[in-house]
């Protein structure tokens, strides 16, 4: 018994240390990694990777991600952990057009809100890929021809990059016999330029642009001729342009009179639902001049739109080639957590609705919703931003059919829509209420007071005002008359009834009206016979009988507190600790008294009830002389009278002290129940 002690006070010792712990303070500490320690693409190309960061403190915290690199775009930067948590979030690496291939570190930091100078870092190697490129050579570098004569010269293109790509020739002057090369990976093509002769001497520059990347390439051919000749030059066009479905493409032209004499020029195009803003152009000779050319894309599908435009005069002509690619840049998305939900009649209920811009353009949106209201019914929206609206539905007490709501949102070039559900659930589910009685019927042969005790529930969902009214005899009341349950709550009401003097016999009736605020009425009838023939019910429930003093039913319901729990736990372990060292060694020692002491009195009341014995036999023959001296008999003492005697002696002599150890104990124990 003694070790069992020993060891139950060694255990409370570690069980309040455990408990002290989490109260002493709040450590801060976190991980940062990187998922990817290597990765690689071409510049302008778009690589993901994800990054984990774990709060490994006790306490919540917020860090703040960010990188040294340009290249990178951060999903989460902003990121709040509870103790022990972690989050997985991803990252964009998009290295720069101009970026040249090789390797390149990046790091990325995370700051924590808890110590600004705190910093958890990782880094990964990335590869910058040559990915993109082309070669453009010509058969000659120099072309003699006269005024007036067109030369033809040959244009190699080769692919260095490491995919397939399609390359657009142009040139200063002259026209390809196709503008248009696709060329494997490390594969070459070649297309004719023809020159026409304009001028003594002239450069002509030739220039091939990739369709679907950066690639691009130059080069040059000197062109010398002895005599002038009348010709017209495309100096520059846009070789590839995007453009949003819908809108209009400017095309930029400038064009040159290579020849001697001034011409008048005319332009043309092999693209519908396209216009000049100047047809004609009267060139002197050597003079640029520049015009555009719209292109609406209105009835244009998604895709690559291929052009060409043309000038020409009765002596020359020329044509350049482009392409447009048109995209959707405005698309809307409504995003909703639920789109259904149930509701109770009379209620209201709402959607949390996000409206996000998944186009590239800026864009502004119309809301409108068939029934309910709406936070905001016009916003505005860059790409891919997001807002969040509030659509509310009202319902009145009486709906019992489901709603259907379309929520529809309208731009000048884009729309979506999307339906929501309301169901109705049942009016009792929501609003329930019964009353139950333990008797319904009481009856009566004494005019006194009676009271039936009614049972009120509220099986309803939502909190509710009740009013109790009765209709009976004069001499009847009921108590409370109001009154409030929360959702599965029940009371108790009571109905008295106190006949009057006078009351003739019978049988009466007694209803009993409980009404919610929320509509619900529910009614209870009891029955009163006062000396009636009439057949009654026999009583089921406990009945009692008031008299003028009868006191009205108090709530007992105690409302449960709540202390802060480390605060508490602090304190409690804290009395604990100093109840147990000032306390603990003297409950041990004294325990081992209290066996002496028992052993003590268990002799002492042996000799006692000896003594007593003796002691009680001499007076048994006094009292048995003195009976048979006397007349009247005398009450003799039995040994049960003896040993009750003893008893009641003995509780009396029990030790004070003792009483006060028993009542430490039972303090103790009552403070480890507590926690």
């Amino acid at each position: 018994m003694k070790m069992n002690k020993y060891a139950f006070f060694a255990l409370s010792i570690m069980i309040m240390l455990a408990m002290v712990q989490p109260v002493l303070g709040a450590d801060y500490n976190a991980a940062l990694e990187l998922n990817a320690q290597t990765a690689a693409s071409c510049p302008i190309e778009d690589t993901m990777i994800t990054a984990t960061i774990k709060n490994l403190g006790t306490d919540t915290d917020r860090y703040t991600i960010t990188s040294d690199s340009d290249w990178i775009t951060i999903g989460n930067d902003i990121i709040t952990l509870d103790a022990g948590r972690s989050k997985t979030f991803a990252l964009w690496i998009k290295p720069a057009i101009d970026a040249e291939d090789g390797q390149y570190a990046i790091t990325l930091t995370a700051t924590p809100d808890s110590d600004k100078d705190q910093k958890y870092e990782d880094s990964m190697d990335f590869a910058v890929l040559k990915c993109h490129g082309v070669e453009i050579t010509a058969a000659t570098g120099q072309i003699d021809a006269c005024i007036g004569e067109t030369e033809t010269v040959d244009i190699t293109l080769s692919n260095t990059g490491k995919t397939e790509e399609t390359f657009i020739l142009t040139s200063t002057t002259g026209t390809f016999d196709t503008d248009r090369l696709t060329i494997t990976s490390n594969g070459e093509k070649t297309a004719t330029l023809s020159i026409p002769v304009a001028k003594s001497k002239e450069t002509v520059t030739i220039n091939a642009q990739s369709t679907t990347s950066y690639a691009a390439g130059t080069t040059e051919v000197e062109v010398i001729s002895e005599g002038a000749c009348y010709g017209i030059a495309v100096l520059n066009i846009t070789p590839q342009m995007t453009v949003c479905e819908g809108e209009t493409a400017n095309i930029v032209l400038t064009a040159k009179n290579t020849g001697y004499k001034t011409e008048t020029f005319t332009l043309a195009t092999d693209t519908e639902n396209a216009y000049f803003n100047n047809e004609e152009l009267e060139l002197e000779s050597k003079e640029v001049a520049e015009t555009y050319l719209e292109i609406s894309t209105t009835n244009i599908d998604i895709g690559d739109l291929d052009y060409s435009i043309t000038i020409n005069s009765e002596n020359a002509q020329d044509t350049a080639y482009g392409t447009i690619t048109v995209e959707q840049c405005y698309t809307v998305e409504i995003i909703a957590d639920k789109t259904e939900t149930a509701v109770c009649p009379g209620a209201s209920t709402g959607f949390e609705v996000e409206i996000k811009n998944t186009g590239k353009k800026e864009d502004t949106y119309v809301i409108a919703a068939n029934k309910g209201s709406l936070s905001d019914t016009e916003i505005t929206l860059d790409a891919g931003e997001s807002e969040t609206i509030l659509l509310v539905i009202e319902t009145g007490k009486t709906d019992a059919e489901d709603t259907n709501i379309l929520l529809t949102i309208n731009s000048e070039r884009t729309e979506d829509s999307k339906e929501f559900i309301v169901s109705m659930k049942e009016f009792d589910t929501c609003y329930g209420l019964s009353v139950t009685s333990d008797s319904d019927s009481i009856f009566a042969e004494e005019l006194k007071g009676y009271l039936y005790t009614l049972t009120i529930k509220n099986e309803g969902e939502f909190e509710a005002d009740y009013t109790t009214t009765i209709d009976g005899p004069k001499w009847t009341t009921v108590n409370p008359e109001t009154l409030s349950l929360t959702p599965e709550e029940s009371t108790e009401i009571y109905v008295y009834a106190s006949p009057e003097y006078d009351t003739a016999e019978g049988t009466y009736k007694i209803k009993v009206t409980v009404e919610s605020n929320q509509g619900t009425i529910v009614e209870k009838e009891l029955t009163f016979a006062f000396k009636s023939e009439e057949t009654v019910a026999p009583i089921t429930g406990q009945v009692t009988i008031a008299d003028d003093t009868t006191e009205e039913p108090q709530d007992t319901d105690k409302e449960e507190k709540e202390f802060p729990t480390n605060i508490l736990t602090a304190i409690i372990v804290g009395i604990i600790i100093i109840l147990l060292i000032i306390f603990g060694p003297e409950l041990l020692k004294e325990d081992d008294e209290d066996k002496k002491e028992d052993k003590k009195e268990e002799t002492k009341k042996a000799d006692k009830t000896e003594k007593k014995s003796t002691s009680t036999k001499k007076a048994e023959v006094k009292k048995e002389d003195k009976k048979k001296a006397e007349t009247k008999p005398a009450k003799t003492e039995t040994k049960k009278d003896t040993k009750k005697k003893a008893e009641v002696k003995k509780a009396k002599a029990k030790p004070k002290k003792k009483a006060v150890r028993e009542e430490r104990k039972e303090d103790i124990k009552q403070i480890l129940d507590n926690i």
